[in-house]
């Protein structure tokens, strides 16, 4: 009698420590998912802040030496998407394939939130019959995620 309440004893405490333990590596894998998807977004808003900044000016009759400059950085930008009453304000991009800029930025970088892409068989002048744009729909208006699916 006195061995199998010995035995109950230690059958508790192991089952109390492997399920702290489990309590203990399920709060570090959130913290460090929660960690990681910032990182996803905040790498968002970086490229997008300097983006901006060499987003092309219409105004001008040359399309703008900023184009050029973006272009610099990547001769796969083809154009610039800018919807009215949301965030959305960003570079096109076409590539050989429609895989190459799912996840990869601007500058060639990889980024799980990619980037806004034209279509491979699309015409990259926008003078085809459509234009089909790709890019990740995110939370907090990243990307496409001011539109409503």
């Amino acid at each position: 009698m006195n061995a199998s309440k010995f035995f109950l004893k230690a059958a508790n405490s192991l089952v109390t420590a492997i399920v702290a333990l489990f309590l203990i590596l399920a709060a570090a894998y959130s913290g460090y998912a929660l960690w990681d998807n910032a990182q996803v977004y905040g790498a968002v808003d970086d490229i997008q802040s300097q983006l901006l900044k060499l987003k092309p000016d219409p105004e001008q009759k040359d399309g703008g030496t900023s184009f050029e400059e973006l272009r610099k950085i990547n001769p796969d930008v083809c154009g610039w998407i800018t919807l009215d009453h949301t965030k959305i304000d960003y570079p096109i991009l076409q590539g050989e394939d429609n895989l190459t800029y799912i996840n990869t930025d601007v500058y060639g970088d990889f980024a799980l939130s990619g980037s806004i892409f034209l279509d491979s068989g699309c015409d990259r002048n926008f003078q085809g019959k459509y234009s089909l744009l790709y890019g990740h729909h995110m939370a907090e208006h990243k990307l496409f995620g001011d539109l409503y699916l």
